[in-house]
């Protein structure tokens, strides 16, 4: 608890200490502007440029409940800033917390990404971006470079995404893991291109020291090769996208090599085949269309069992995707419909015992007859089918083959909300109310029955007394019915925002949730205060009581306390 707190006061002063220099340098390179003239002032403005933002928040927390679920006290910093002469930028990106521990994954962060003109560096810590199958959203500390002319794109980055983690604090051992990753493309980002990706990660063997059967934890090697591009037509209103890569991975670089019938020996200089390698491929495309009035997209992916990117923070593999999305208004600004459609199953090769498919569907009417009134009429449907492939279990009906169903999970929705809007003597109203019913079933072989129905019945109220002042109330009553019994919940709620001056916004919250014999009230407080016009403090206070008159030890009291502030520069 000591070394916590201690941590958290260090974090929050360091960045506030460095904040003031950054601001101290601004004021001395004014005041020598002032002096120089306006030549020197002119120059400055027109070649040197300093921007960017910090942000410090503290948390205190403190619950009598029996499980703490969270730490009492969490500092985080983060500073963000571009420097600025001439052609070149400078962008600065740092993250501070007392969440940083040794027995998992890094969370501080540095890095540097200058630019000039069209290239771009990296040095340090950054989100690796290459293609959606071989390098996207993963945190790599290392280096990089990016060149992006008007007709060409190169990109080289070479980094650590994975430290050692060798703690017995720790859920899993893991292995130091290094990746390199290019890219090379032609084209016009925003209209059409075609480039080429590539992406090689493994493991350190020698970064862990314990002995290779205890953890169940093997290093692992990975290389993946692809295409993707866009074509577009009609000033971009039609428009085609596709992506294709195939991948070797070894799940235990321990394991014996191998190299298959026909493979050439120039290979092994590049990559070991080794017994525990798989090697397989994903493609995707989705073509898009994109009017005044209609907005649609169809797509299809397809994902092997056996392909993986480690230049992916998790990938879903063994998968085939069709998706679909409209949005067309039908009367604009008064009549429109939207709607959605998903389908995926895995078992793409037949080697599980079992097949889920999932298919989810929605579709939506939006209605406004007058500028005060807004209707929406919304069905959904999401639907889990579990199959057995197994021989013994394929039965035949009507001459048709059949796989036997193991489950079949049904989940139809209906919506129906509407607001009004009107005004009276000076007093803005709005009228707020939706229902929803939720039916759901499983089914079997052996039974089929409707197992869980939900229905909820939602009204908010809420008056504009001026702009300083509002006031809210609001309602809710669910009804969830299962096959012996009905539990009903309601929600009881009041809602306050008081503006005293343009620089002071205050919002208060009191809800009340009653839940079979359990009851639960929240009380928030939420006060913005702008310092200046760059700079604001954040206070958020939550209380939360829990009663629980059958089992009274399970009853308890939690308290939060966040801070926080933003300066922009």
């Amino acid at each position: 608890m000591y070394s916590l707190t201690r941590k958290f006061y260090v974090t929050v002063w360091m960045s506030v200490l460095f904040v003031s220099w950054l601001m101290a340098q601004s004021v001395d390179t004014t005041s020598v502007e002032s002096k120089s003239g306006n030549w020197a002032k002119n120059m400055v403005k027109k070649y040197y440029s300093f921007s960017g933002n910090f942000g410090a928040y503290g948390e205190v927390f403190h619950t009598t409940a029996r499980y703490k679920r969270r730490p009492a006290s969490t500092a985080r910093s983060s500073l963000n800033m571009t420097f600025g002469f001439w052609k070149i930028q400078m962008p600065v990106e740092m993250v501070l917390s007392t969440e940083e521990v040794t027995f998992r994954q890094s969370f501080n962060r540095l890095g540097l990404n200058p630019r000039i003109g069209f290239v771009t560096f990296h040095v340090g810590d950054f989100a690796g971006k290459i293609s959606q199958f071989t390098v996207s959203g993963i945190s790599i500390r290392g280096g990089g470079i990016e060149v992006d002319p008007k007709w060409v794109h190169f990109i080289a980055l070479y980094g650590r995404t994975q430290r050692a983690v060798n703690d017995p604090r720790a859920m899993t051992y893991a292995y130091k893991r290094m990746l390199m990753a290019a890219k090379l493309g032609f084209g016009l980002r925003n209209k059409s291109f075609l480039e080429i990706n590539f992406v090689k990660a493994a493991d350190d063997k020698n970064s862990l020291d314990i002995p290779v059967d205890s953890s169940k934890v093997f290093p692992q090697e990975n290389l993946a090769l692809g295409l993707n591009g866009q074509i577009a037509l009609f000033q971009n209103r039609l428009r085609f996208r596709g992506e294709g890569a195939a991948s070797v991975h070894t799940l235990n670089t321990f394991g014996e090599k191998y190299r298959p019938e026909g493979m050439p020996a120039w290979i092994d200089k590049y990559y070991s085949i080794r017994i525990t390698s798989r090697i397989d491929y994903a493609y995707r495309g989705d073509l898009t269309v994109n009017t005044n009035r209609v907005r649609a997209r169809a797509g299809y992916q397809y994902i092997g069992p056996g392909y993986i990117s480690l230049g992916l923070p998790y990938s879903l593999n063994d998968r085939e995707k069709y998706n679909g999305y409209l949005n067309a208004q039908i009367v604009p600004r008064r009549v429109s419909f939207r709607g959605n459609f998903n389908y995926s199953h895995d078992n793409l090769n037949n080697q599980k015992v079992k097949t889920l498919k999932h298919l989810n569907y929605m579709a939506g009417l939006m209605l406004k007859p007058v500028q005060s009134l807004m209707l929406n009429f919304t069905y959904s449907k999401n639907k889990l089918v579990n199959e057995t492939n197994l021989d013994s279990l394929i039965y035949w009906e009507n001459n048709v083959e059949k796989k036997r169903l193991l489950f079949d999970t049904y989940n139809g929705r209906y919506m129906i909300n509407a607001a009004y809007s009107f005004k009276t003597l000076g007093v803005g109203h709005n009228i707020r109310a939706a229902y929803s019913l939720q039916k759901s079933e499983r089914q079997n072989e052996a039974s089929k029955e409707n197992n869980f129905d939900a229905q909820m019945i939602n009204g908010g109220y809420s008056v504009l007394f001026s702009p300083k002042l509002n006031m809210g109330l609001n309602f809710t009553n669910t009804t969830n019915k299962l096959i012996h019994r009905k539990i009903q919940t309601q929600t009881y709620g009041f809602s306050m925002s008081y503006t005293p001056f343009m620089r002071w916004r205050n919002n208060f919250a009191i809800n009340m949730q009653v839940h079979d014999k359990q009851k639960s009230v929240n009380y928030t407080l939420r006060s913005q205060f702008r310092v200046t016009l760059r700079s604001s403090l954040n206070l958020n206070l939550l209380k939360i009581d829990f009663f629980d008159p059958v089992n009274k030890d399970r009853e308890y009291k939690e308290y939060t306390g966040t801070l926080t502030y933003n300066y922009s520069f």
